[in-house]
């Protein structure tokens, strides 16, 4: 693509499968015909030429199953065979936090290891269920694994599952109560993060 306001996320073989256009977040659509409300990216600059009126890694909204606006608003119709184009979906944002099995997850930037629930953003054939969470555990060599839908182990990443496309939630810690009296006998319950501010008091058994 040379539309210089993408970003690039997963390319594999020569094909851009995520990328990043104004702050959203777009994935190629795999194993499913286009529907109105995917997006037609044209992908070389003479396609746009042969087109005319579209820019070269811009995203059109497909307002039918054929039509989508060019830019200057007037609609065009899809062909399959006469220009260089895919069609891709936005991708919503990650959730910062779940609750998997009732408890509850945070989203961090790292790696998945040993008790971690990952959420994969694509389909991987009928193995893997994209935004479906899996549990995390340890494979040989420690390397981070999975079950998948039919009960095999795999690998987190592999088979076209990256850091990028992979989310990694960790579990949330509860935070410890305790109950602190002051020096005038007033009792406080707060966190164990706040008790920088309780380091001269006296613990009160609950």
């Amino acid at each position: 693509m040379g539309y210089k306001a993408y970003k690039v996320i997963d390319a594999k073989d020569g094909i851009i499968e995520r990328f990043e256009y104004e702050s959203a977040t777009f994935k190629i659509v795999e194993r499913r015909e286009p529907k109105a409300g995917d997006y037609l990216v044209i992908m070389d600059e003479e396609s746009a030429r042969k087109l005319g009126g579209v820019t070269v890694g811009k995203p059109y909204t497909i307002e039918d199953v054929y039509v989508f606006a060019d830019d200057d608003g007037d609609l065009r119709y899809r062909s399959k065979g006469s220009y260089n184009h895919a069609i891709y979906e936005k991708v919503d944002p990650p959730k910062t936090t779940i609750t998997h099995e009732g408890r509850a997850y945070k989203l961090v930037d790292r790696r998945a290891k040993d008790g971690d629930i990952i959420i994969c953003d694509n389909d991987t054939d009928n193995h893997v269920t994209a935004g479906f969470p899996y549990r995390v555990t340890n494979g040989e060599d420690s390397e981070p694994a999975f079950i998948d839908n039919h009960g095999a182990r795999l690998y987190v990443y592999r088979r076209n599952r990256t850091e990028s496309n992979v989310k990694v939630y960790e579990p949330v810690v509860p935070k410890k109560r305790l109950i602190y009296r002051d020096s005038e006998g007033i009792t406080h319950t707060v966190l164990d993060a706040e008790l920088i501010a309780y380091s001269s008091v006296e613990e009160v058994p609950e």
